[in-house]
């Protein structure tokens, strides 16, 4: 029983650094389409800045995984958690687009870096199914916990403060990529890339993401701007 909870302690590990990093991006999904001025966004730019995110990751997908042969799990899991805290702690600071988009950018190339390496970590463990399991429960609490104290905060302090200490909560995320150990090496492979017809789950994966992350988030911005009190 001890020998399986230690094997589990590395993919707890990596969802751990996971789910912190996902607070800043989940609190800016509900953020963004309401109180967009207060961080000097325009409406117009609020689209670009919450799915550039999702076009670079997938772009880099494919990547990742030559990343990680080169310079092996640990390191690079190391650096994207460091590096979604300060794109975090950056969306509040009102420093332009450019900047803004910039951070998001940076941001989806760590979560790509932490997503791939947290579902590694999980079925390099012999009960695959419990591994991942766990992973993803323990991936959902760091966006949940987020979603709970981010309005609590918006009644406390300014907007643009809200941010930084979201971003400080989600520092822990570097202290369990730092915990993690290195995999062992697998041999380089020749890198090859295709463009393959999507399968049917991908498809109904697509419509899903498309009609509830998006199309869901930005019609309850638009409702919850009309029923703001002028």
């Amino acid at each position: 029983m001890q020998k399986h909870i230690d094997e589990l302690k590395l993919p707890m590990y990596a969802s751990f650094s996971l789910t912190f990093a996902l607070m800043g991006d989940a609190f800016l999904y509900s953020f963004l389409p309401v109180n967009a001025p207060s961080i000097h966004v325009p409406i117009i730019w609020i689209g670009a800045i919450l799915s550039i995110n999702r076009f670079t990751r997938i772009v880099l997908n494919p990547l990742i995984l030559r990343v990680f042969s080169r310079l092996g799990f640990r390191l690079p899991m190391i650096i994207a958690a460091i590096t979604a805290v300060f794109a975090t702690a950056g969306y509040g600071a009102g420093l332009g687009i450019t900047i803004l988009l910039l951070l998001r950018i940076l941001w989806g190339i760590s979560y790509s870096v932490l997503r791939v390496g947290a579902i590694t970590y999980a079925m390099d463990y012999p009960q695959k199914g419990l591994a991942l399991g766990v992973s993803q429960s323990i991936v959902e609490s760091g966006p949940l916990l987020s979603l709970l104290i981010g309005p609590l905060l918006f009644d406390a302090i300014s907007p643009s403060l809200i941010f930084l200490v979201i971003a400080l909560l989600s520092t822990p995320g570097i202290y369990f990529a730092v915990k993690l150990q290195e995999r062992d090496r697998v041999p380089d492979r020749q890198f090859s890339f295709k463009v393959s017809f999507p399968s049917i789950f991908n498809r109904l994966a697509f419509l899903g993401a498309f009609a509830v992350e998006g199309m869901l988030v930005v019609l309850i911005g638009a409702l919850l701007m009309d029923a703001r009190p002028d």
